[in-house]
């Protein structure tokens, strides 16, 4: 009897420890968690005339029953730059980031890389304090970064700028990249799925130069649909606190394509403008149905951000100079304001958010986490969105 009694007692000891310990994930459910949707180039204005001629059912239900603005970006408007900021809530200058590229060990240009970041990221804060993130595509977050929860890196699949794809590094844990692919299959392009999804006939004649755009198209869609499918396997494995992913659909299908819509310009191709005059409103109508899955992830207690880096110049605002990516002069095919919409759990239905910048957007992902925010943040949570909003006091780093 008394051994049975020493049992009991060293497990109710342990028990207790195990709550000491752990008791931040019993106290969890108190707040929501926090689902944020990256996509790169998505333009207010294409958006709500896509919206108002009914094309985007997920869109048109954010803008309906969440909260909805313009995000201000900051120049230069270079994605890599942007969505470290956003994440970080820091400026280029002290976030590190400043280009596409940096110097590699062979004294090359090589694409950014996550140890070029000067700054915490949001999963890193997350991790320090006991909170589980999860990110997939985020743009500059190669190699992946040792966090409670995973990290799916940009360099896992395609991305625009490099085509090359990580053989180490490309994911947290380490063994995550082989059992995705495992799981998944390779992000292999799909020509003819590309074609019967973005083209108004998928047998259409091409001229050269626009087989390799749709190339480089199919590598993107190939990349959107291995995210796509990935998210709700990570999701129901980790469950984390905060869940990120980010598409570059939209960005790469303007660079690649808003040349060719209309109004025609005389430079175009006859068979390019009959095959592809409509393929960026298409990428809007994939991506839409893209974040509707995404959205599906999200539970009651889930606060979505769905939010664009910067918007894309369309019509007669199209620039002279070409859009591709690889050109210098790509950024000028950029307009200042992105989307932002904001959906979930005690967000105010059919707010306007007004003035909202990207250094905003860290600050309130902190904030409905119940984080701590840095004095260094010069951004502020948008309480706009809310019903309610909750100050979670601040730091001094």
């Amino acid at each position: 009897m008394r051994r049975r009694r020493g049992w009991w007692t060293a497990g109710l000891i342990a028990a207790l420890a195990a709550l000491a310990v752990f008791g931040w994930r019993a106290r969890r459910p108190a707040g929501p968690r926090v689902l944020l949707v990256g996509i790169d180039g998505a333009d207010p204005q294409i958006l709500d005339r896509l919206v108002a001629d009914g094309r985007l059912p997920t869109f048109a239900r954010l803008h309906r029953e969440g909260a909805y603005g313009r995000l201000r970006s900051r120049e230069p408007l270079l994605s890599p730059i942007v969505w470290t900021t956003i994440v970080t809530g820091r400026k280029a200058q002290d976030h590190g980031v400043l280009d596409f590229v940096e110097i590699g060990t062979d004294g090359g240009p090589v694409p950014i890389t996550s140890g070029r970041r000067r700054v915490a990221a949001l999963w890193n804060v997350a991790s320090e304090r006991g909170l589980r993130s999860g990110f997939v595509g985020w743009y500059g977050s190669f190699p992946a970064e040792r966090v409670q929860g995973f990290q799916v890196s940009d360099r896992l699949a395609f991305h625009q700028v490099r085509s090359r794809r990580a053989t180490e590094g490309a994911t947290y844990p380490a063994g995550l990249a082989s059992e995705l692919r495992r799981r998944l299959g390779e992000p292999a392009s799909d020509l003819a799925q590309t074609r019967a999804r973005f083209l108004a006939d998928p047998h259409a004649v091409l001229s050269p130069d626009g087989e390799r755009r749709l190339g480089e198209l199919a590598r993107i869609h190939a990349t959107s649909e291995f995210y796509r499918r990935a998210l709700p396997i990570l999701n129901g494995r980790y469950r984390p606190d905060l869940l990120g992913v980010y598409f570059e659909m939209i960005d790469a299908c303007g660079h690649l394509f808003m040349e060719d819509a209309p109004p025609r310009r005389p430079e175009v191709a006859d068979e390019d403008f009959r095959a592809f005059a409509g393929t960026v409103d298409r990428c809007y109508e994939y991506q839409d149905a893209v974040v509707g899955d995404a959205l599906k992830l999200a539970g009651r207690r889930t606060v979505a951000l769905v939010l664009s880096d910067h918007g894309f110049k369309s019509g007669e605002a199209r620039p002279r100079t070409s859009g591709r990516a690889d050109v210098g002069l790509a950024p000028l095919w950029h307009r200042l304001h992105g989307v932002l919409f904001v959906d979930g759990a005690g967000v105010r239905s059919g707010a306007v958010i007004s003035g909202a910048g990207i250094l905003d957007v860290a600050p309130t992902v902190l904030g409905l986490l119940s984080l701590p925010l840095s004095k260094e943040l010069p951004g502020h949570p948008l309480r706009e969105a809310f019903v309610t909003w909750h100050e979670p006091g601040s730091v001094t780093a």
